[in-house]
């Protein structure tokens, strides 16, 4: 069967031009359904500019499908038309208009992808000069060893990767475990190293990478705000078990964690 040409005209580029729209403003409302659940206070951020990024790829991925789609049906060649088609000159704006939009994009995504970086920056920042010590102080004082702390976190953990392993040190703890315990609604920090080769922290709720480097000392920090249990993946080919160096992360309310600390605490060297 052959298939007819489609007449051309302002009402079909109209209809077209409409049905781009609907599928991008279609993907923009169901974007979440790309994400896993946001499970720290600084996930929001990046989840906006992630569903930005894809609302504008999704839309210039349907235009352009479009465009390709309509003038295969527009302007087919007719059966038994054998010579060329006309010469068409360089069309001065449009050479402008693809170069400008793209360039324009590519700044916009930019300074926004910054300002998402100082806005959690600034939000890690916000408990700067206030200590807590509900989380530790059962643990802490059956150790002789002053806890490494910060006046602007309620937890630094110290962090070992090795290959294929994650170990995990808390203060007040002489026992490394390789468990990742975090109470929910408290600033983090991890600070991490790598006994071998290159690592990298990622976990997808918490939507923060950082990668663990040898000779180096890195470190995250984040505010989980659900409870629940996640999944901490290698990012770097680290080796033959790359894919299993994982582990699970447990956000616990703060009680359920400091009945785990005291459990850790107990265990001797």
């Amino acid at each position: 069967m052959r298939i007819p040409r489609i007449p051309t005209g302002p009402w079909v580029y109209g209809a077209g031009l409409t049905i781009v729209l609907l599928l991008t403003y279609w993907v923009g409302v169901n974007a979440d359904f790309f994400l896993p659940i946001a499970a720290a206070e600084e996930a929001p951020p990046i989840d906006g500019l992630f569903r930005f990024m894809l609302v504008v790829g999704a839309g210039i991925s349907f235009f352009v499908i479009g465009v390709l789609l309509y003038a295969a049906l527009a302007f087919r060649r007719e059966p038994g038309e054998t010579g060329d088609g006309q010469p068409v000159e360089g069309v001065l704006t449009l050479e402008v208009l693809w170069t400008a939009i793209p360039t324009a994009l590519v700044l916009f995504i930019s300074i926004s992808s910054y300002n998402v970086y100082q806005e959690i920056s600034e939000t890690a920042s916000l408990t700067a000069g206030h200590t807590h010590t509900t989380l530790l102080s059962s643990a802490e004082a059956q150790d002789d060893t002053p806890a490494v702390r910060d006046a602007a976190v309620d937890l630094e953990i110290q962090v070992e990767a090795q290959q294929w392993a994650w170990l995990f040190t808390y203060p007040g703890v002489k026992v490394p475990t390789g468990e990742l315990h975090l109470p929910v609604d408290q600033e983090v920090r991890l600070v991490m190293r790598s006994k071998d080769v290159l690592h990298g922290f990622w976990v997808p709720e918490f939507r923060l990478k950082q990668d663990v480097i040898p000779g180096q000392t890195t470190s995250v920090r984040f505010r989980p705000t659900k409870t629940g249990t996640y999944v901490l993946n290698c990012t770097q080919l680290c080796g033959a078990y790359h894919g299993a160096m994982k582990v699970e992360v447990k956000v616990e309310t703060i009680p359920e964690y400091q009945r785990w600390l005291k459990e850790q605490a107990a265990v001797q060297p």
